[in-house]
Formats: C-alpha cells, structure tokens, sequence
C-alpha cells in the first residue's frame, strides 16, 4: 500500500491535492482499515514524501514547490540542499540557522535566469548532535575552533565548568544551546576529551563528530568476563581439523578472521577449506556485546588507528585465528576441479589450529623463491605451491564468466611517534593478496548458493549494474566509441575496456600507464555501489548470481548475521523461528549498508584530513600528477602517492576555457589548448588546510597524453 501511494502522488497523471476521504475511496479502505491507513498517511509525511495543505488535501512535495534534503553549507556566501530529485542552490540570507548536514525543508523558487534556489522553511533535524575540537580565548571571550571546518560554524562559548580545568588547545565536546543566523552559535562543554599532545585526537574527533561508538557498554564489559564459560567443553564437541592451515593478512593485522588449506587430491581437483573464526558463538542474539555491535555494523580503519565492532578480548584473542592455539571456527571446506567449478561443499562447525601466521610480504617473496624464507617455511612450501595453482584456476573461471577486477588505489600511511603522517606510499597488491580474495570470493558464492538453494531468510551481498549512459559518457571522454546495444551486453562491454586499458601489461610507456589508470578510476566512480539486501538481485561487478559476506564476522555485523542464520537453518541449531528471521532481515540489511557508508565516509575524511596536514609541509613544491576527475570549476590532479588536488580554472590565465561535461574536459575559446581525463600535467602545491581537508593545487606546465 505504501508503494502504491507514492507510485500514486508522483505520476505525472496526479493534477490537485486529495483529502483523506478521496483517498480512502480511491484505495478502496474499508472503516476496518481506515486507521491503520490513515497512520499510512502520517508516516508519509514524516518522511517527507507528501505533504497536506490548510484544507487537509494531500500532494507530493514537489506539487506544492516544496523539497526536502540534507543542507551544505560552502562557506563562500552560499550552500546547496541535496534533495532525491535535484541539488538546490541556498544563499547564506536563505539558509535561516541551518548548519551543515541538518535536514531541511525547502520552497523551490526561480531567479531570473530560471536557475532553481531554494529559501529553508524549516530545519527538521539538526545533522549534529554536538561538535569537536579546540577550546580557544581571545581577549577574555572563548570560542570552539572546530576540527570539521567545513561546518562553517562559529561557536561561541558561554558557559565553563571550572572542573574541567581547562587550557587552552585541549580537545573538547560542545552542545549548541541557540543558533543564530548568519552560522553563528552560542554553546557550552560538556566534556573535555584531552590536550593537543595526546596521540589520535584529531582522528578521534573526526569519529566523534559522526556518531560512532567508541566505548563499550558496562553490561557488555560484564558479559566478557564469563565470556570463556563452557568454551573447554565446547571444544571437546567439536570435530578438530587436522590439516596446514595458515592465515595470511597484513603484517599490522590483530584481528586474524579467516585461515585457508588447499589440498591437490589424486584425481586432479583440489579441495579448499576457508575457516573462518566462529564469532556467533560467543556474540549470541538477545545480549550487550551483540547490541554494541549492531550500533557499529563495522570496523573503522583510521590511518594508525582501529575503531572495533568487537571488544578487543574477542577481536585480537578469544575470535583471532592465532598460531598454535585452538579456535572455534565456521569451516567450508569445497572439492574443486580444473575449470574452477566448486563439485561439492560441506559447510559445519569445528576446532581448529593454525600452523603459521603468515604476511602478505612473506608469501609474496616465497611465490618469488627468497631462498631465506623459503627455507624457514619449507613445511608449508607444498601447501603455497597449491594455493598458488588454484588461485589461477578460479581467477580464470571469473574471467570467462565475465567478472571483471578494478585497479583501486591502496594507501600505507607512515606516522611519527605523535601521529604525524611523515609519508604515504602506494601499497602495491602482490600475488598473495590475489589469492585469499579469490579464495573469499569462492567461499562466499559457495555459502550464498547453499542457502539460496533452502530458501530462507538470508543476507546476500548486491551489486546493481551502473547506468549506460553515464557509462558512455565516462568513455567517451577518452575517445573510446565502442557501445554496448544493451543491458546484457553491459558485462562483457565492462570486461573488454579493463582488458583492452589493463596498466599491468608488461612494456607500457608511463603515459599509457597513467591514461589506464585514469580509465580504471572513472569507471570505478560511474559503477552502483555493492549493498546488504535480503532480495538476491546477484552481484554485477563479479558476474555472480548470488555472493555474501560469511568470511569477516570480527570486523563486519553482516558476516556475523550470516553465520547465525547458517547454524539456524542448515544446521539445525534452532533459535527463533523462521517468521522472526523473515520480519528483522530486511531491517538488518538497511541499517548495516547505511552503518557501511558511515564507515567509509569517516574513513575517507581521515584521510583527507591526514593527506592535507602531509601537505601543509609541501606547500611550494612540484609534482608530476594526472588529471583524474574533471568539474565545473576546474580539474583534480592526483600524485603517484594517492593524494588529489584541486586546480581551479580561474588559476589559468592563457586563455578563456570552456567546460565539456559530456567529455570531461576543458578547451580554451582563443588557442584551443583541452585539459582532458588522463592528461599528464606538472603542478605546485599552492595550498592545503587540513581543517576544510582541502588541498589546491596551481599548473606548473601540461604535456598531452
């Protein structure tokens, strides 16, 4: 019913307001249900999906020139209200007390030259709870210097809890108590969370400001220390797995999640078991520990620093895969054959002990015959050399069913004893990375496809296939004319480009080099987002029909729901009957992909922030970069250690330069002279403030690709 009103008040066919009564008899409610739709009604328009005028007749927003969004602030006079239809322009007079991130109600009007605006009618939820940053006085009058300058806030402080004992610099947590006009505020602290010196606050605040948990709860803290209670005899059930096992991860990795055997069996196939640590058994429904982890849905990964889902008794000891102790485990253990297709699979609950805790640098360097290491590590030699060998099996079954591999930039940050980033290096993926992905990938299809096949409740990983249009247009902005006719079409068309642009290809010239990553970049930015979803639409970017995430219960909740769902209904471990898992899937799925964004945007700001504060201390100096996005007023230049730019057209005084959207580019009126996608330019530092995470770059020369 909900979906047909919307469908109803957004046709194009709607032509006036409705009241309550039309309704009903359009709808056909009977009196029985006239009040559960009338709270239909209500919830409508506390979502902002319709609205009622003083007659009580109801319309969609956009009947009465009406629109609801979340309101950024740009600090230059202006801001702009991001609705689901369209972005709106709001100038500082307009904005009423709004700040940054709140939600807002705003009337749509037109300017003379028929440009939308908007005026906000309304702040409907303020985007920030409190705010984060640096206790200042100036001449007796203290104020907040916020971390997120991009607030555009000016808080002024007018209450001190002399308990606090403040100084000026400390870090510390502000509660607006009145907003004003022109991004004006007055507050108090409630709570001062350390001086300049500590390590990570700056980070932290960053984590604040968002709304993630930092601590655990009292009850959840409690709930551990009888954690362990019955473990011994938990193990003694168990079968226990006697094969080489080993986890490979990073050599920075507490939180050792998943552990992999391969075995090459006398008939040529070669049976693969990925063990993944059984955290279900200790984060059980209906407790504290699960409850704090639902609040989080993730781990954050901050540079130096690791905001867990989990307690760290469970995430670095109890639920971690370390060497030569016992651990509960989820095992899924597949017969595969030469073509990569998985023959059969057992999936079961068991004990298990890793053999070696190995890194990614180490095995790299044995699959390339470092005679140290491989002689330290000559037991396990056979079992990489399978590993090795199935890797290319499955990687080549992903290949010609069309699944295809974007080159993503990874990032290792280096920082001082006080958390001052000193250098970033490009973190090159060897071999050994290729292996446990395509060893997580199988796993995971192989787990999808079980409960697919029982039709129950169940959280799939869902990746849409990316818009045609924007697609082309991507494309066309590096020449490239080739069309796919249709949506079928679209995988193999995707396929083809990243084979035909791959930049590891042996004995590229540096400019084809940097072209095809630019290629790679764009494409990654114009494809749908993969999300949590209980309807299984299948995975586009792995051309899988049906995938999920099984192999990182420590780090993310949707794993954990996974496991608890295998025991449930394939095991046979009964909990709460099949109808509970069928009403709570749904929500689940929703609120772990909008806790996974959260995540992700937090991670990128501390980014931004830390690759900003490196180059506060380069300003003046020359790189050589490559034009790697390109918009209205000017173009983003990225370096070869990750970090991007900005170089504002305006800064280019040759020449008067067009904006091309469709090709992303910029030609100049008088010489002709484009900066396009790809291009291969040299820059200078002009600026960088870590505050607004902001760096600008100005054009030193330009070479054509």
């Amino acid at each position: 019913m909900k979906e047909e009103l919307i469908k109803y008040f957004s046709s194009p066919d709607f032509k006036k307001p409705v009241s309550l009564e039309t309704l009903k008899d359009l709808f056909k409610i009977s009196d029985e249900e006239y009040n559960t739709f009338c709270s239909l009604i209500t919830q409508l328009e506390n979502e902002y999906l319709i609205t009622h005028n003083k007659r009580n007749e109801f319309a969609s927003l956009k009947y009465f020139n009406l629109a609801y969004g979340t309101y950024h602030n740009k600090g230059r006079g202006f801001g702009f209200v991001d609705s689901e239809f369209d972005n709106y322009y709001i100038l500082d007079k307009d904005a009423d007390t709004a700040v940054s991130n709140d939600k807002v109600l705003i009337k749509i009007r037109q300017d003379k030259d028929n440009r939308l605006y908007g005026i906000i009618e309304r702040i409907v939820e303020r985007g920030n709870q409190s705010y984060f940053g640096k206790f200042k006085e100036y001449k007796k009058h203290y104020y907040l210097s916020l971390i997120d300058k991009s607030l555009n806030l000016d808080i002024r402080i007018n209450e001190i809890d002399e308990f606090l004992n403040l100084k000026p610099g400390d870090y510390v947590e502000v509660v607006v108590d009145r907003y004003f006009p022109n991004h004006i505020a007055l507050g108090k602290i409630i709570k001062k969370l350390g001086n300049p010196d500590q390590k990570g606050l700056d980070l932290m605040s960053i984590v604040y400001a968002s709304g993630i948990e930092t601590e655990f709860s009292k009850e959840s803290k409690e709930e551990l220390e009888t954690i362990e209670d019955g473990l011994d005899e938990e193990i003694k059930k168990r079968p226990m797995i006697n094969k080489a096992i080993i986890t490979i991860d990073d050599v920075s990795a507490k939180d050792l999640d998943d552990a992999v055997s391969v075995i090459k069996n006398n008939d040529g196939t070669y049976t693969l078991g990925v063990y993944i640590a059984d955290v279900s058994y200790f984060v059980k429904e209906d407790t504290f520990l699960n409850e704090d982890a639902y609040k989080r849905g993730t781990s954050v990964y901050l540079p130096d620093l690791v905001i867990p889902m989990l307690p760290e008794k469970l995430s670095n000891n109890l639920c971690s895969l370390n060497p030569h102790t016992k651990k509960l485990v989820m095992a899924c253990e597949m017969i595969i054959d030469e073509y990569g297709q998985v023959l059969d699979s057992s999936i079961f609950e068991a004990v298990m002990e890793t053999k070696e805790r190995m890194t990614y640098d180490e095995v790299n360097k044995i699959i390339n015959k470092d005679t140290e290491l491989m002689k330290k590590y000559q037991d396990i030699l056979p079992l990489i050399n399978n590993m090795v060998a199935l890797q290319e099996i499955l990687k080549n079954k992903r290949i010609r069913r069309g699944s295809f591999d974007f080159e993503d930039d990874e990032v290792r940050y280096i920082l001082d004893d006080k958390g001052k980033l000193i250098d970033i290096k490009k973190r090159n993926r060897g071999l050994a990375e290729k292996i446990i992905e395509e060893f997580m990938i199988v796993c995971n299809e192989t787990i999808a496809e079980t409960m697919s096949y029982l039709n129950v409740p169940f959280i799939y990983r869902v990746h849409d296939k990316p818009n045609i249009d924007k697609l082309m247009l991507t494309m066309a902005s590096f020449n490239y004319d080739k069309y796919p006719r249709n949506d079928k079409e679209l995988a193999k068309y995707l396929f083809n480009v990243l084979t035909e642009f791959d930049p590891n290809v042996d004995g590229l010239s540096e400019e084809e080099i940097i072209k095809r990553y630019a290629i790679n970049k764009q494409l990654i930015r114009s494809m749908a987002k993969a999300i949590y979803s209980s309807n299984n639409i299948g995975h586009f970017g792995l051309q899988s029909k049906c995938y999920t995430h099984f192999t990182s219960p420590i780090r993310r909740y949707p794993d954990l729901i996974v496991h608890r769902l295998i025991k449930i209904f394939l095991l046979n471990k009964t909990s709460k009957d099949l109808g509970y898992y069928e009403n709570i899937i749904d929500q689940i799925a929703n609120k772990t992909t909008c806790l996974e964004k959260r995540a992700e945007r937090v991670e990128r700001d501390a980014d931004d922030y830390k690759k900003a504060e490196y180059m506060m201390s380069h300003i003046g100096e020359v790189y050589d970069g490559i034009i790697s996005s390109v918009t209205s007023y000017g173009f983003y230049v990225s370096l070869d250690n990750t970090i991007e730019g900005l170089v504002r057209i305006k800064d280019i005084h040759d020449d008067f330069y067009n904006y091309l959207p469709n090709y992303n580019q910029f030609i100049g009126q008088r010489t002709k002279r484009r900066f396009c996608l790809g291009d291969k330019v040299q820059i200078r530092v002009l600026d960088a403030d870590k505050g607004y995470r902001t760096i600008d770059f100005k054009l030193v020369e330009r070479n054509r690709i």
